[in-house]
């Protein structure tokens, strides 16, 4: 299956051929909305007995041995946790990736960029573009 991305100009931005690549790589392609997915990963972690805390901010981790070993998550209320894995998912500005290479670790411009925005329909049929 070929897809043609095009941008809002109508400019071509990009094409890719699932099909081809799903044989180069021994994978089918599967297309789902970010948010259902992270509910799934959410739901299956809960499952399994993972402890999920939100809206906690970490002031640093203190990383096991390498190779294994417990971490602790030491929090801005004072609060320190102990996890086999922790997982930091603020995005772009992940501060804690710096306390894993111990130094300051700014985000790099690539020229990769992705951009996602949600219209409302009633919106969209206002605009004659």
């Amino acid at each position: 299956m070929q897809v043609n991305m095009i941008g809002w100009k109508g400019n071509h931005i990009a094409h890719m051929n699932f099909g081809e690549h799903a044989k180069m790589y021994g994978s089918p392609f599967w297309n789902f909305h970010r948010a259902a997915l992270q509910k799934r990963l959410l739901d299956r972690a809960v499952e399994l007995g993972s402890k999920v805390l939100v809206k906690s901010r970490v002031s640093d981790v203190k990383f096991g041995e390498a190779g294994g070993g417990v971490c602790t998550v030491l929090l801005h209320d004072g609060r320190r946790l102990s996890a086999d894995l922790v997982v930091g998912a603020d995005g772009i500005n992940l501060a804690k990736r710096e306390c894993l290479v111990g130094h300051p670790d700014k985000p790099m411009p690539t020229g990769d960029l992705a951009y996602r925005l949600m219209l409302k329909t009633k919106d969209i049929i206002k605009d004659p573009e």
